[in-house]
């Protein structure tokens, strides 16, 4: 019989499907990325990963012209974090800068955000659910492209 720890993860799929993935080709993977930042990334990246570990909440906003690595700053973060077996969650206002994050997603297929978005919306998200538990053991949500996203998708959340 599986452990019962895992059986426990496996009860879930969406927390399954992120945390399928090697630690040890991730941390490698991580170290030759943030070998790479430059000095402001590895600013960004250093409080990112500090508040995270110190299960302290941030708001982090990076505004750079296209080109510039945020990109690239995202998928340093998120395998630091994921190193070190915590949950992070990327999501992009579309469907195309989605695929550029590691087990990318559009918001709206991750936080079941209605695509006919008003002031009133909500997402669909219970307590209990797959979902919920996947939000309960999230770490970080690494959001990219989000002034591309309506100011009612953030309040939804």
């Amino acid at each position: 019989m599986p452990r019962p720890d895992l059986l426990k993860i496996l009860e879930n799929r969406l927390l399954m499907e992120e945390k399928n993935y090697n630690t040890q080709e991730v941390a490698a993977e991580h170290e030759l990325l943030r070998n790479a930042l430059n000095k402001q990334q590895l600013v960004i990246y250093n409080t990112a990963v500090a508040s995270s570990i110190q299960n302290k909440q941030i708001l982090l906003f990076v505004y750079r012209h296209g080109g510039t690595g945020k990109t690239f700053l995202w998928k340093t973060i998120t395998y630091a974090l994921r190193a070190t077996n915590k949950v992070v969650l990327a999501i992009a206002a579309s469907r195309i800068a989605s695929l550029l994050l590691p087990v990318g997603r559009t918001e709206q297929s991750r936080f079941k955000i209605p695509l006919d978005i008003t002031d009133d919306s909500i997402c669909d998200v219970k307590k209990n659910t797959q979902l919920g538990q996947l939000l309960k053991q999230t770490a970080v949500i690494i959001w990219d492209e989000a002034p591309m996203s309506d100011r009612r998708c953030f309040e939804a959340l």
